[in-house]
């Protein structure tokens, strides 16, 4: 697991946020800090987490989780591991089982993604991620700084990691889902989160951020 500091101020409340399969934090520069520091973990390939990056975070007066797609699964693992104490955590577009027929993405889609992941089939991918239009424009404009070998090699990892650890609680206070989400359904993150916790609803597609303009706004 790789992370990025994307504003380290020593300020008293820090924005803990997992990135989706494939990104890093190239996407998410419009997104303004304020008086927050933020932290991006991304490529999942392996689930190891430094132990003075776990120090750094529990050393924070308040610390708030955000979580999207495959990486909400991440975030409730490492919420478990390093028994981080968050003041909230925020699901975007995503479940804590995320292959799953009603509650995930179905696992004849997810394999077939896999099975079939080329440079042409992965840039279809992501426009589908960023509903086309405008909003497939702009994210064009600050793509991931990845390999294409190494995107397709952390969505294997993540389909093991899923298999193999089981997560034993929920540790999310607030779900957030894009009606428009042609990745992860509306109604499968539905049925996943209905009584559990908050769930509010958007028009948005997957990659929903540019709804927001601080990274604030995504624990609010």
């Amino acid at each position: 697991m790789k992370h990025m500091w994307v504003n380290n101020c020593q300020n008293d409340k820090l924005i803990v946020f997992f990135n989706g399969w494939a990104c890093d934090s190239e996407g998410f520069q419009f997104l303004e800090c304020g008086g927050t520091d933020v932290l991006i973990f991304y490529d999942y390939s392996s689930l190891l987490i430094e132990d003075a990056i776990i120090d750094a975070i529990k050393s924070y007066q308040q610390v708030h989780v955000a979580a999207w797609s495959f990486g909400v699964w991440v975030a409730q693992y490492i919420m478990e591991i390093a028994q981080v104490n968050a003041a909230s955590a925020t699901a975007f577009n995503g479940t804590l089982a995320p292959i799953n027929e009603s509650a995930g993405i179905p696992k004849a889609i997810a394999e077939g993604t896999l099975q079939g992941l080329n440079e042409r089939t992965f840039g279809k991918f992501q426009r589908r991620m960023c509903g086309g239009g405008d909003a497939w424009q702009q994210f064009q404009t600050h793509p991931p700084k990845r390999s294409f070998e190494n995107q397709k090699a952390e969505l294997a990892c993540l389909y093991r990691h899923f298999e193999s650890h089981q997560l034993s609680t929920n540790s999310f206070t607030k779900a957030i889902i894009g009606l428009d989400d042609m990745i992860f359904m509306a109604k499968n993150q539905q049925t996943f989160w209905e009584g559990k916790l908050e769930i509010q609803t958007i028009e948005a597609p997957h990659f929903c951020f540019y709804n927001y303009t601080q990274w604030i706004q995504l624990c609010q």
